[in-house]
């Protein structure tokens, strides 16, 4: 979560130099610590995704794990069904520049209530989900 070391690349002449950015522990530790900076947001967000991430019994290594055909070129999707088949996530990404929407109950059969990575998010039964561009969801 640093920016370019575009410096870095004019000095070596190696465009791989870009993120080679070589820095201070404590100038690390600082910008992490700092929950203003980018790395300290970046980081605060991984550790909540972490954290919703293993309360989903879905999310065990061995849990089912079905692709889901979402009929578009920019989309992904899979669906984790958990060890006692208690919890289904529908797991939706937009790897694509452009807003996409998935009728849910039509690829897999849910009636979408939570995103579990927007925490608010909720949605009607039959409604569909609204990716924005380069968007993910954990759908409950």
């Amino acid at each position: 979560a640093t920016p370019n070391d575009t410096a870095g690349v004019e000095r070596s002449g190696r465009a791989r130099s870009i993120n080679r950015k070589k820095c201070q522990l404590d100038e690390l530790e600082s910008d992490l610590r700092a929950r203003d900076s980018v790395p300290g947001r970046v980081l605060a967000e991984f550790r909540r995704i972490l954290a919703v991430r293993v309360q989903q019994p879905a999310f065990h290594p061995e849990a089912r794990q079905d692709v889901v055909d979402l009929g578009h070129s920019s989309l992904i999707g899979f669906l984790r069904t958990s060890l006692d088949e208690r919890q289904r996530i529908l797991v939706l990404a937009n790897l694509g520049p452009q807003p996409c929407e998935i009728d849910c109950a039509a690829v897999a059969g849910l009636s979408p209530k939570t995103d579990l990575l927007a925490e608010s998010e909720t949605w009607s039964p039959g409604n569909t989900i609204r990716l924005e561009a380069y968007q993910t969801a954990w759908v409950t």
